[in-house]
């Protein structure tokens, strides 16, 4: 049995000539400091959040763990309450609306909105959740506290999100320009039979502006999109 295995570090124990991976160090890390759990890049990366380094290994563990390994980042805090642990793939994480929280810390707001919307559009988070998980996350002097507010704040009622990539730079291509803020997402019935939803609209200058490209028109309905 022991000639099988080898030491990743005190406490974890992986099948000798298994290639090492992120998720390889991640569980490793999780596993050797009781109580540690994927956290801040590390869990915006099991859960497919944009915006952040990949393959960092990033764990958080209760204050006084006392305890350091050479190949992850570890973070202590008195705050891992049992509602914010969630596991992905057999790993511990932090969950989504703590994920980002966490991740207020390490980005600048505009990143933080595109992470938050992109969690929002593929139907992830809800932001009623992660409202209630920062009214419990927050307080003075926490890192990112006043900068997540500021970023939910303006994603209050009737608040629609960009869709993709392309459509958060064309917005803050307008903003930049010193154009009006357009209507986003907004269905239409241009006849009869036909209703559709397009990404920018000027009511009162009647236009239009669509910037998807062929990742959500293919090319069997591209040229007739």
């Amino acid at each position: 049995w022991w000639s099988g295995t080898a030491s990743v570090f005190c406490g974890a124990l992986a099948v000798a000539g298994v290639p090492r991976s992120f998720a390889h160090d991640l569980m490793a890390a999780t596993v050797s400091i009781p109580g540690a759990i994927a956290s801040h890049e590390s869990a915006a990366q099991l859960w497919g959040m944009v915006g952040l380094r990949r393959d960092q290994i990033v764990v958080t563990v209760p204050l006084g763990a006392n305890h350091r390994l050479e190949f992850a980042n570890v973070h202590e805090s008195t705050d891992l309450p049992e509602r914010d642990r969630r596991r992905v793939d057999g790993i511990a994480v932090t969950c989504r609306e703590r994920t980002i929280c966490d991740a207020a810390r390490l980005l600048r707001p505009e990143r933080l909105g595109r992470m938050i919307d992109h969690q929002v559009n593929a139907g992830e988070v809800e932001i009623a959740d992660l409202y209630q998980r920062f009214y419990g996350f927050a307080r003075r002097g926490r890192p990112g506290v006043r900068k997540l507010r500021t970023v939910l704040e303006a994603r209050g009622p009737g608040f629609v999100a960009p869709e993709s990539e392309l459509e958060h730079e064309t917005l803050e291509l307008i903003r930049r320009s010193g154009l009006p803020e357009p209507e986003l997402q907004v269905v239409l019935a241009f006849w009869e039979s036909l209703v559709g939803r397009v990404d920018f609209v000027y009511s009162d200058a009647r236009l239009i502006v669509e910037v998807d490209g062929r990742r959500y028109h293919g090319p069997e309905t591209f040229e007739h999109d």
